[in-house]
């Protein structure tokens, strides 16, 4: 007979078979049966088991809660797919088992700790769909809310270049060799139709597809994320497509020729000379650029411009450049924002580098700007209203959690403002209660502590013991020291206790409110993101530009006429002699 935390879990288990479960129990995530033997395995970890039943006894591993986002990574990069469940409720609450479901599954395309990302390249989860004589892909990176639409032959081209982390489709025939591969089911027309309907409104199946294989492709994506990991859903905000017409056609085996990206083995490569980037999102925007080459000559002169101007202006580069040093990487942060995944740091940094955005419009506000620089001045503008949102909500320094208070400004909320002096007095209460017990009672060591199990106690140590007034309440022996505690002590407490718990539920619906008013205008503060990451690209071409020997290109809108065939090469007058016979002498 299994307890009932077994049935849960096997209940759990069966529905993510293909996946590592890890659940939740206290301060632990633990893994059962053949999970734990490889989570003790790849982790390195110790293998123990657990009784759960009469007579039953299974294999446990397990990692501590304020761990679990390391060890899943790394379980991640050696191909696993891991389940997180989680506690549903507070277990203080909850009379019997405390209901747990999995919140999330972790792949290769939905991986979101920093830990196993590389700031300077995105993390693709792509979809691809093949319907009649039309082929799509979709894209879409979740840290970001980046999403990407290709189609015929580009299709096939991008998803070369792109090299997503993980491939949806539903033939594996379609996959090519592709690693981390997941076939899903055929989708239906009116089954892809709903899912762009639910994401982007009624009339999404015509306002961002073009075909059936597009539509497809992108409500593969959006299905598997709903299952994987729905939170991510709110960072998607819009859908580009990738314009044949405008690129230059480059497959992934010209990018290896050519040193384009950074290689195993290879000392460098195109990226890593031109990457003058003071950012994660300039890296990233030019590791774009090299893997999407222009062919549209407008394009090209608006971006040889900007460099240009940034070569040309050494002082505004330089002070932009400082600028950009010190800026977070806004775009990640805003991922976190759209899937409500955001904490108060998360948000401190949002607004350090809206600040900034800022400080670049004012450095590049000349009248000699470039088209291209100009058009992201207007992007920046969008950061004005997100950060005095911040600025009236959000404290100047806040902490990681709300465990102590501290996340919200001082005169933001009435309400909040004096439950935080509620629990400063009670905390005063206490220091000073100290110096009042000793007075009391003549005993000079007396002190007032603290801890998790037994709250606020008065201690005294053994050798005072007779000293120790009637109304003293033990609470807890120590080798060599008592603690007690007295009602005026509990009273204190509790009133400390439940004014820091009310203001930390306070400061939680603050928050929640400041997020969802954030993430309301998210697609402005992704545009602030964008305008970041070209500013800093153009001023680090503009320095890579400076270097000896380098000149901008001639571009020209028609090509020089071709022979039809190759001109003759020049003989040579001499005539070959007869071959000589040649002695061959040992080494």
């Amino acid at each position: 007979m299994s307890t009932p935390i077994r049935l849960q879990y096997l209940e759990l288990k069966q529905r993510y078979p293909d996946t590592l479960l890890f659940f939740r129990l206290g301060d632990f995530y633990e893994t059962f049966d053949d999970d734990a033997k490889t989570v003790a395995d790849e982790l390195q970890i110790t293998l123990t088991s657990k009784p759960m039943g009469k007579d039953l006894r299974v294999p446990l591993a397990g990692v501590p809660y304020h761990s679990i986002d390391a060890h899943v990574a790394k379980l991640v990069g050696r191909g696993y797919r891991v389940a997180i469940c989680e506690q549903m409720a507070d277990p203080a609450e909850v009379k019997g088992i405390v209901p747990r479901d999995v919140v999330r599954v972790v792949t290769a395309g939905t991986v979101t700790a920093d830990a196993s990302l590389d700031a300077a390249a995105p993390n693709y989860l792509a979809a691809l769909a093949v319907r009649g004589n039309d082929t799509a892909l979709a894209l879409a990176d979740i840290t970001t809310g980046e999403v990407r639409l290709a189609a015929g032959p580009e299709a096939a081209l991008e998803l070369v270049r792109s090299a997503p982390s993980e491939l949806l489709v539903e033939d594996l025939a379609d996959a090519a060799g592709e690693a981390a591969t997941v076939l899903r089911p055929q989708m239906s027309e009116t089954a892809a139709g709903a899912e762009l309907a639910r994401q982007f409104g009624e009339h999404a199946r015509d306002a961002i597809v073009a075909n059936r294989a597009e539509a497809a492709a992108l409500a593969h994506l959006l299905a598997y994320l709903r299952e994987t990991y729905a939170a991510a859903l709110g960072s998607l905000q819009r859908v580009r497509r990738v314009s044949e017409a405008g690129l230059l056609a480059i497959d992934q085996r010209t990018l290896r020729n050519l040193d384009v990206l950074p290689q195993p083995n290879h000392q460098s490569s195109l990226f890593q000379v031109l990457n003058r980037s003071k950012s994660a999102m300039g890296s990233r925007l030019l590791r774009q650029w090299l893997t999407h080459p222009l062919r549209d000559l407008d394009a090209l002169e608006r971006r040889l411009d900007a460099v240009e101007w940034a070569m040309a202006h050494p002082i505004e580069r330089e002070r932009c450049q400082i600028v950009l040093a010190n800026i977070p990487d806004i775009g990640r942060i805003l991922g976190r924002l759209g899937a409500r995944g955001a904490g108060p740091r998360d948000l401190s940094g949002l607004r350090q580098g809206l600040r900034a955005g800022l400080d670049l419009g004012m450095h590049l506000s000349g009248g000699d700007v470039p088209d291209l620089l100009r058009d992201s001045l207007r992007g920046l503008a969008s950061a004005a209203n997100a950060l005095v949102t911040l600025d009236a909500a959000l404290d100047d320094d806040p902490p990681a959690g709300f465990d102590e208070g501290g996340v919200i400004r001082p005169g933001f909320s009435p309400e909040i403002d004096s439950l935080r002096a509620m629990t400063r007095d009670a905390r005063g209460f206490l220091l000073g209660l100290e110096r009042l017990e000793r007075e009391r009672t003549g005993i000079k060591t007396l002190k007032v502590g603290h801890n998790k199990v037994f709250g606020y106690y008065l201690e005294v140590s053994s050798a005072n013991a007779a000293l120790v007034p009637d109304h003293y309440q033990r609470r807890q022996t120590l080798v060599g020291a008592e603690r007690y505690v007295t009602e005026e002590l509990k009273e204190h407490e509790s009133r400390l206790v439940g004014a820091r718990d009310r203001l930390v539920d306070l400061e939680k619906q603050a928050f929640g409110q400041l997020v969802e008013s954030l993430a309301a205008d998210l697609a402005s503060l992704q545009s602030v993101a964008e305008a970041v990451a070209l500013i800093d690209l153009a001023t680090a071409l503009g320095e890579v530009a400076q270097r000896p020997r380098l000149r901008p290109p001639a571009l020209r809108r028609r090509p020089r006429p071709h022979h039809r065939r190759p001109p003759p090469r020049r003989r040579s007058r001499r005539r070959p002699g007869p071959l000589r016979p040649q002695r061959l002498r040992p080494r």
